[in-house]
């Protein structure tokens, strides 16, 4: 079928990079909040979710889910930070379908950031990035 606005499709870069910039952005802020005001609630959770020590994963999640945030901003690793996040979203999925109320936000928030995951890991970064295609 044809495009509407043909002429906005020049423009196509500019999808994955507002996904990417989304993403790190929110997964940032996720990162910070585990490493600060959410450290001992988050603590509880892993250990309720059978990751021991809480307050261990808590800091190795945190500081992922930072440089990760960081990497995506960047536009660095996005692949691979993607597929990071993938199976990080995954697992959250799960341990929302597992205890609902451990986790603030809804399962529909996480499946969202999820597919947003899973597409920069097929498209790339788009504009505005230091990865190269090879």
């Amino acid at each position: 079928m044809l495009s509407i606005f043909p002429s906005l499709l020049t423009f196509s870069l500019i999808g994955p990079t507002l996904l990417r910039l989304t993403l790190g952005l929110f997964f940032l802020n996720f990162g910070w909040a585990k490493l600060t005001t959410e450290r001992e609630t988050k603590g509880v959770f892993f250990e309720s979710v059978g990751l021991k020590p809480g307050r261990i994963f808590v800091i190795i999640f945190g500081l992922l889910e930072l440089a990760g945030g960081l990497f995506l901003v960047a536009g660095f690793l996005t692949q691979v930070v993607s597929l990071v996040f993938t199976i990080i979203l995954i697992g959250v999925l799960f341990a929302k379908q597992k205890q609902p109320e451990s986790l603030t936000h809804e399962s529909g928030f996480y499946l969202l950031l999820l597919v947003i995951s899973i597409t920069l890991l097929f498209i790339g970064p788009g504009l505005y990035s230091v990865d190269l295609p090879l």
